[in-house]
């Protein structure tokens, strides 16, 4: 019985915590989503990143004005450097 007490009350604990990530990464989740259905390309890492700077405060029309020049810029140098598939860390 003592195991099953103490047990549940650290399962509560862990269960608070998650319950305290969940709006974020439920968030997140329909983020990628959408990522997904609209055919972005972007990786659930990537769209994490862009929600960072969009809470911090960046422009979202900056944002999505940068996203686009990278990824035009992405097959110039993949080209360049001999198109080595996605070794350069995954950028935006």
């Amino acid at each position: 019985m003592a195991m099953s007490g103490s047990g549940g009350g650290g399962g509560g604990e862990a269960a608070a915590t998650s319950a305290a990530r969940t709006p974020a990464s439920a968030t997140v989740d329909v983020v990628c989503e959408l990522s997904d259905v609209l055919g972005t390309g972007l990786d659930r890492r990537q769209v994490q990143v862009l929600m960072a700077l969009l809470d911090s405060g960046v422009n979202p029309h900056a944002l999505a004005a940068a996203v686009r020049e990278l990824r035009a810029l992405r097959p110039a140098a993949a080209s360049a450097s001999g198109g080595g598939g996605d070794s350069g860390g995954g950028g935006v």
